[in-house]
């Protein structure tokens, strides 16, 4: 069985809720990764950024990104997943949720790495047969086709003045 841990990637990127916008659009932008999650001391996910909410936070608030903290914009409803668990579950969360990241947390709630819809593009040619049973072109679409039904994150951003 394929699960999570065979082709998540391992010691990913992160931020803190202290940080500015600008500290975790530079950490993105030399990762070449869309989202962080934002732990707190014990490293645990206490929520996610994407590049998405850092421009949407700028745009909206017109606060300037190095004064502007992560805290501000960070999603905080995490949608996780475990090394451990099978990529078909995985997959199906992604769909669910309509998100193209999931956190690999402990069961602690660690960060252990994160699971992307590009990773699992990237391996289905490596995992044909038994193994990779559940990692289909077929899964992968099902997963893109209900992620483009709407927005990736479905937080109302607080708009200084306005209700």
């Amino acid at each position: 069985m394929l699960t999570v841990g065979d082709i998540c990637t391992r010691s990913p990127r992160v931020t803190t809720p202290e940080a500015s916008l600008a500290q975790a659009a530079k950490v993105m932008w030399e990762g070449d990764c869309g989202m962080l999650p934002v732990i707190d001391a014990e490293r645990k996910v206490i929520g996610v950024i994407s590049d998405r909410d850092v421009a949407l936070a700028l745009a909206v608030r017109g606060a300037k990104a190095h004064e502007a903290k992560v805290r501000e914009a960070m999603g905080t409803r995490v949608v996780s997943c475990r090394a451990e668990e099978p990529i078909g579950a995985a997959l199906s969360r992604l769909a669910k949720f309509q998100v193209r990241r999931l956190p690999v947390v402990s069961a602690g709630g660690v960060i252990e790495g994160i699971l992307s819809i590009a990773d699992a593009i990237s391996s289905s040619g490596r995992f044909m047969g038994e193994k990779g049973q559940d990692l289909t072109g077929d899964a992968i679409v099902r997963v893109l086709q209900a992620i483009g039904e709407s927005p990736d994150a479905k937080k109302t951003l607080q708009i200084p003045g306005k209700r």
